[in-house]
């Protein structure tokens, strides 16, 4: 799988920490004035995702704007929230795909996510530079222990499906290739793993008598 999709790149550790006593006094990202009312959304929209941690505030999510903007150089995204950002991909792809059903709940926590991502209503402007995407990042983490496996497993859908298609001489998608399909394909795959792990471990001839013994 994908490295980016596996080995988690920390977001700043002031997002999972709690509010300090008192207002803070940070409010702003840029020009962009953040207000109680849109982080107080946010923090319903992450509780619905699965946030553990305690609630977001105005000065811990400026904060971790300027640790970012402190950390990343030139306009480029920092790489945990490019990080998040593929995931997000990944799971969108996985709920426009056709031919693959999601199980249990991934499917709805993927499309929660989803739709603030593509919404009106985000609490950050994707325009703002470097951290425009901050608040999806955090909003892809709160979600994503209830869709990773689900998440691996359309990845690795895809990669058998690609196989498969080779296979036939057809295009990816130009036949029908339900998620039953891949289960059988992939036990198909660890019974051929098993049997050349055992070639390489044994032999095809019988073992042979000594001539000889020792008393």
């Amino acid at each position: 799988m994908n490295a980016m999709l596996t080995a988690t790149i920390p977001l700043p550790a002031i997002l999972d920490q709690p509010s300090p006593f008192g207002p803070g006094r940070r409010r702003c990202i840029d020009n962009f004035h953040l207000t109680a009312a849109s982080v107080d959304r946010f923090n319903a929209l992450l509780a619905r995702l699965g946030r553990r941690a305690a609630p977001l505030d105005c000065d811990r999510l400026a904060t971790a704007a300027r640790e970012l903007r402190d950390r990343t150089t030139g306009a480029s995204e920092p790489v945990c929230i490019v990080q998040r950002m593929k995931r997000l991909e990944a799971a969108s792809q996985m709920l426009h795909d056709n031919q693959w059903e999601p199980v249990d709940d991934a499917g709805d926590t993927a499309a929660m996510v989803l739709h603030y991502a593509k919404g009106r209503y985000q609490l950050l402007p994707n325009s703002l530079p470097t951290v425009g995407h901050l608040d999806e990042a955090i909003a892809v983490d709160a979600a994503w222990p209830s869709m990773q496996d689900e998440v691996a497993a359309f990845l690795d859908y895809c990669r058998v499906r690609s196989l498969e298609a080779s296979l036939r001489g057809r295009e990816v998608g130009g036949f029908c290739f339900t998620r039953n399909d891949w289960e059988v394909a992939r036990q198909a795959e660890y019974f051929l793993a098993k049997q050349r792990r055992c070639i390489r471990e044994g032999s095809y001839l019988p073992q042979l008598e000594p001539y000889f013994c020792v008393h």
